[in-house]
């Protein structure tokens, strides 16, 4: 009841996103009716006709398990084989999803995965369909990410906290107005 009270009171004003991880589709599909969630962003292990069978667009994420200390990173066989692995995971997916999220696996740091991931992605940006970007993004790099990446959008939560959990709100406005400036340079 408190979520549907929150979407009455800004729809219109934002698009509503339920995230789910492995829940049925009677769940998703009844959530997503008596919620009017505009898109369902899952990060489960399901095959690409579960994600057909739900009734609004979904978002597909996909964890890139991408980090090195090498430098020469965008050149190693490990890059090279995680750029394969993507892009049969897009192939896969792409006629059952509108979105895919691209996303840090936990066990890795902002710092030691952030730049490698952007490299990857940079590499096969051209044969990537429409993608949001997530993973240990707040108002200090986000605006070279979208500047370097030109993702469909972003995707920020603990980034702009100020404890877990908690939302600092001057964090989100510095935050957004960062992706507000990186936008204006442009879209890929």
């Amino acid at each position: 009841e408190k979520a549907c009270d929150i979407i009455a009171q800004f729809k219109g004003s934002a698009q509503f996103v339920g995230v789910f991880e492995d829940a049925t589709l009677d769940l998703i599909n009844e959530l997503a009716a008596k919620l009017t969630l505009d898109l369902v962003q899952c990060h489960g292990t399901e095959p690409p006709e579960y994600y057909s069978r739900i009734r609004v667009p979904v978002i597909k994420a996909y964890v890139l398990h991408i980090a090195s200390h090498d430098n020469t990173w965008s050149d190693s066989p490990q890059c090279k084989q995680q750029q394969h692995e993507l892009f049969e995971f897009v192939e896969q997916f792409k006629r059952s999803v509108k979105y895919f999220l691209f996303d840090r696996p936990k066990k890795f740091s902002q710092e030691e995965w952030l730049p490698y991931a952007v490299e990857a992605l940079k590499e096969a940006n051209a044969f990537l369909p429409e993608y949001l970007f997530a993973g240990g993004l707040n108002e200090r790099n986000v605006g070279k990410v979208i500047e370097e990446l030109r993702p469909f959008g972003v995707d920020v939560a603990s980034g702009v906290e100020q404890s877990p959990g908690v939302k600092d709100h001057a964090k989100i406005a510095l935050f957004c107005e960062t992706v507000r400036r990186a936008q204006s340079v442009g879209r890929r």
